[in-house]
């Protein structure tokens, strides 16, 4: 996953806030897992409640302003110390060829709760994993922190 800055219009799809969203892609996924997580560098952070976040998705390649908005699903599975311990998958629709469309609220079980790492899947076939660029805004969180 990496952040890209929005332009006015982002792909075809309308960022909660401006200016970065967070993006994945066909190339993205061949290249490592999305995930968010708590065990990097000087983290002091054990776990997180993962509580909401917008998404969408376009045709593939998430800078290209001329993409379409695109139905999708991502997949998001929650983990404690290696353990699944969550696992929720979440819908954006949209009308075949609507030039523009609001990214969808997705609002997380509580199996997302003391989390020290969610992944996130582009659900579906080969076809959807090619088409699909996914794209996330304004992640709603609380972190735990370690003791020491």
């Amino acid at each position: 996953m990496g952040v890209i800055s929005s332009t006015p219009l982002l792909a075809g799809l309308n960022p909660q806030s401006r200016p970065n969203v967070l993006a994945y892609d066909i190339v993205d996924s061949l290249r490592s897992v999305h995930e968010l997580r708590t065990d990097y560098d000087d983290s002091t952070t054990s776990s997180f409640n993962f509580k909401s976040f917008y998404f969408g998705c376009v045709v593939t390649n998430v800078e290209t302003l001329l993409s379409l908005p695109l139905s999708c699903s991502v997949k998001l599975t929650g983990y404690r110390n290696g353990e699944q311990v969550a696992f929720q998958e979440a819908d954006f629709s949209t009308p075949l060829l609507q030039l523009t469309a609001n990214m969808d609220k997705v609002e997380l079980n509580n199996g997302f709760c003391d989390v020290d790492r969610v992944t996130f899947e582009t659900a579906g076939g080969l076809v959807e994993s090619v088409l699909a660029a996914v794209l996330m805004d304004n992640f709603e969180y609380t972190t735990i922190s370690s003791k020491w």
